[in-house]
This record gives structure tokens, sequence and C-alpha cells, in this order.
């Protein structure tokens, strides 16, 4: 997303077009889990080192839902609580 994107798609028309995108510098992945959560510590770091390696925006969302929470209701603040804990601990990851 951070670079200019040249694709296949419609125009308001509705007639097929080559489409081009400026690129989004402001770009960030989302760790959402799945079979296993994906906020801990080491997957923020693998996630981080992929960035910089990809010379790209080093922004990191962490979803609360989904494969991070195992899909429960009352793991979701756990999860927020636990990690808002370690943030203040360490102001970067």
């Amino acid at each position: 997303a951070n670079h200019s994107h040249v694709f296949l798609g419609a125009t308001k028309e509705a007639d097929i077009a080559m489409l081009k995108t400026a690129g989004n510098n402001d770009a960030h992945i989302i760790l959402r889990g799945g079979k296993v959560p994906n906020f801990e510590r080491e997957s923020v770091e693998n996630t981080l080192t992929a960035l910089k390696e990809a010379e790209v925006n080093e922004s990191i969302m962490i979803d609360a839902s989904h494969g991070n929470s195992q899909r429960n209701l009352n793991n979701k603040s756990l999860l927020l609580i636990r990690y808002a804990n370690r943030f203040q601990m360490v102001t970067k990851i």
C-alpha cells in the first residue's frame, strides 16, 4: 500500500479500465491473530523487523478481537489490559 499500484477496475460509469493509485504512506499492518494469538512481543518484533526490511511505514495495530481474543468477548478486555500494562513499562517494543 506504500507504493503506487496499477490494477484492473471499473470507472464510475462502469467501464473496465486500468486504474492507478498513488500509494498510501499512512498504511499500517493489523495483527489479528489466527489459530494462535499474535499480539505477543515476539510477533510484534518480527512484524516490525519485516516492515523495516521492506522500507515501509512501521505502524502496527493490534486487534483485540478475532484470533487474538479467540473470539471470546471476555478475552478482549483482558488482552487490552495486558497489552496496556506492558506498553506502560516499555516505551517502544
